[in-house]
């Protein structure tokens, strides 16, 4: 037998470099020293899609029609390379406004495979925040797969912000120094506004209109911006008023307005007052009336001593002076305030013997008299009408006077009609009960009676006196009235017996005889020296008490009597 063994290939190896794009690749293996004829085909493994290098490929096997005549060689490997693909770059934003941060322009990758991403980093100097033209350059991309090409970098421009000026007090009014308007600033970024001003040009000091203030930009940071709308302003500057200086002593209230005044009967003020500026003077004109929401005078007049009190005002206008100055008014009050009433007397008339009566009475006044003689004949009076009893007052004022002049009168009260009432002397005997005595008649509505004295009861002669009170102030308290209330003895009768006659029974018979007498027991005792024995008998009756009872004249006794 025998056997013959497998030709041992060489392998040619091509293709050891690529350039990414997205595929696998691997090197090719190529069969040598092979018989004429035969066909050999290598497969290799190891094929990489991404960029790098150290890409180790393997020839694994053999295939074809000759194939099993061979056999790989035991070193069957090579390494390749898959190379970074060049990426282009597309810039923009290559034109920034300036915002006070670092800016800079977007690079974006171009030339990419398929669905591939790929960011570029770009870099700038981060100290260049203010307007200019700067370098920018990609320094790195974020896929590994590409890289970035030779020329990689640009210019680009930080432009000035756009920025509005604002413009206040284009109004002026004259005032002898240079003016000009206001002026803000819109749409500085936060950080710039303590490093930005505004310097205004065209300042004048005429009054004047037309003109015309210039803003511009000033500061550390001004350079950044560009005023894109209100650069420019016009402005008027309007006359000052040519005010009114009102002379020495007149003004007693600057804040208030006020002028000094008079009292009424005096010499009156005359107000005094110049322009500010010029030599035109002033006019001054009196008025009784002024509306401050208006600011017209009304009732034009000329102030004197006899002016009546009340409040006044003066308006002073002055005129033109120069080109700078306009004519002005300025309206004033004062106060004309009135005299004192002192010393002033009332005559009255018709308030004499005035008695209450129910109706209202009238005085009237008969003359009002000033201290110094004059007899006035305009003045305003209460207090002249009445009805109830009592005093009052009238009471005077005058016109442009402070204070009142008085006089009083009086009603006097009414007597009521006492005619209808009596009030007599009364005696009655000894009762042993207390004895009262009244008035006789009807007492006037409101009149009430109370007595002194009243309520005796032994024998004696006193004073009764009936008080009278009223409840109605417009009538006197009537006058009391007395009486005499007397009380005498009382008249005692002579006992009379019934005649019974009396048989001894060994016992005493004083109930049986007394009962048989007909007496006034209250005022009499009776007794007997023997109320038993048989035979006629001497019964004495006795006066209880001699100072309240007697003996009745037709009984001859004096306090006993012996039946």
């Amino acid at each position: 037998t025998f056997a013959i063994t497998q030709l041992e290939i060489g392998i040619n190896w091509t293709n050891l470099s690529f350039t990414y794009d997205g595929t696998s690749h691997a090197p090719t293996a190529t069969a040598t020293g092979i018989v004429a004829g035969d066909t050999v085909i290598i497969t290799v493994d190891g094929a990489q899609t991404n960029a790098g290098t150290g890409y180790t490929a393997t020839a694994n096997s053999i295939a074809g029609a000759s194939a099993g005549n061979y056999k790989l060689p035991e070193n069957a490997t090579i390494t390749f390379t898959i190379d970074q693909k060049t990426i282009g770059i597309s810039w923009t934003n290559t034109t920034l406004e300036y915002d006070g941060t670092p800016r800079k322009p977007t690079a974006t990758a171009t030339g990419l495979v398929g669905s591939d991403t790929c960011t570029i980093t770009v870099t700038i100097d981060e100290s260049k925040v203010n307007i200019g033209t700067f370098t920018a350059e990609a320094t790195a991309v974020s896929n590994p797969n590409y890289k970035l090409p030779t020329s990689k970098s640009t210019h680009y421009t930080i432009t000035a912000k756009p920025v509005t000026i604002t413009w206040a007090g284009t109004t002026l009014t004259y005032n002898g120094n240079a003016q000009a308007p206001t002026a803000t600033v819109e749409g500085l970024v936060s950080a710039d506004i303590d490093k930005v001003s505004i310097t205004i040009g065209g300042h004048q000091t005429n009054a004047g209109t037309g003109y015309t203030a210039t803003a511009t930009l000033a500061g550390e940071k001004a350079v950044n911006y560009t005023i894109t709308s209100g650069s420019t302003t016009t402005f008027t500057i309007n006359k000052a008023p040519n005010a009114i200086v009102w002379g020495t002593g007149m003004v007693i209230d600057a804040e208030n307005n006020v002028l000094v005044g008079w009292t009424y009967g005096s010499a009156h003020v005359a107000h005094s007052a110049t322009p500010k500026y010029g030599d035109d003077g002033v006019t001054i004109t009196y008025y009784t009336t002024y509306n401050a929401t208006t600011g017209e005078c009304s009732g034009e007049f000329t102030p004197s001593s006899t002016t009546s009190a009340g409040t006044y005002y003066a308006k002073a206008v002055s005129q033109d002076s120069g080109s700078n100055y306009h004519g002005t008014s300025k309206v004033m009050s004062f106060a004309v305030t009135p005299a004192t009433l002192v010393g002033a007397t009332v005559t009255l008339q018709n308030h004499e013997n005035l008695v209450y009566d129910g109706t209202e009475k009238t005085v009237a006044i008969a003359k009002v008299e000033l201290a110094n003689g004059t007899v006035l004949t305009s003045y305003n009076a209460t207090g002249l009408t009445a009805t109830n009893a009592g005093t009052y007052t009238v009471t005077v004022t005058v016109p442009n006077y402070e204070g009142s002049a008085t006089a009083e009168f009086e009603i006097a009260k009414a007597n009521y009609n006492m005619s209808g009432i009596t009030f007599d002397d009364v005696t009655v005997e000894y009762t042993g009960s207390p004895v009262n005595i009244s008035i006789s008649g009807t007492l006037p509505t409101g009149v009430s009676v109370s007595y002194v004295g009243n309520g005796i009861t032994d024998v004696s002669s006193v004073t009764v006196t009936a008080n009278f009170t009223t409840t109605d102030s417009n009538y006197n308290t009537p006058a009391s009235m007395t009486a005499t209330l007397t009380i005498t003895r009382r008249l005692v009768n002579r006992p009379v017996h019934n005649g019974n006659t009396y048989i001894y029974n060994g016992a005493s018979q004083e109930t049986a005889i007394t009962a048989d007498f007909e007496y006034d027991a209250s005022a009499l005792t009776i007794s007997c020296t023997n109320w038993i024995d048989a035979g006629s008998k001497s019964i004495k009756f006795e006066l209880v008490d001699s100072n309240l009872y007697e003996w009745h004249p037709d009984v001859n006794a004096t306090t006993s009597y012996i039946y």
